[in-house]
């Protein structure tokens, strides 16, 4: 059975707290995961892996795994598990999806930076966030709206409408 086992890692990144708008994405996102996990084993043989900091291991339940989260990892990521899909919950994590990862997906919440910043300071901002975006295979975007910032802005393939 072991090698039917499908290995989905979700990254929290370095989550300081969960009382602002990325931070109760991120919870309501974990708690409703920690509530499926143990249906999605044995009927799908999915195994979820929470990447997260050490402080935060256990509070989705004990029917997932739980990784912890090292500056280091921005370099370069290795886990002992290969993951089939590896996702990142928003855009501002620098973590780097594990090596042998098939296929990695990040959450797109705005570019709020298009906005706010000017001249240089927005420049770099967004490339910077494009820069952490065209590390996956796939960018889903929160809304339409999210989706024409991301097709205005930025030169990334923006996934289809």
């Amino acid at each position: 059975m072991s090698a039917d086992i499908r290995h989905l890692g979700i990254s929290f990144g370095d989550v300081r707290h969960f009382h602002d708008g990325l931070g109760e994405f991120s919870r309501q996102f974990g708690l409703h995961v920690g509530a499926c996990a143990q249906r999605w084993r044995e009927e799908s043989g999915v195994q979820v892996h929470l990447h997260m900091p050490y402080r935060w291991h256990g509070m989705f339940g004990e029917h997932v795994k739980y990784l912890s989260t090292q500056k280091s990892q921005r370099i370069l990521h290795c886990q002992p598990t290969r993951f089939d899909v590896w996702h990142q919950l928003h855009q501002h994590i620098r973590f780097r999806p594990p090596l042998g990862t098939v296929h990695s997906i990040t959450t797109l919440h705005d570019l709020n930076a298009a906005y706010s910043k000017k001249g240089f300071s927005r420049w770099r901002t967004l490339n910077k966030q494009v820069r952490l975006l065209s590390r996956a295979d796939e960018i889903i975007c929160i809304s339409d709206h999210v989706l024409a910032d991301l097709r205005r802005f930025t030169r990334l393939q923006a996934p289809a409408s």
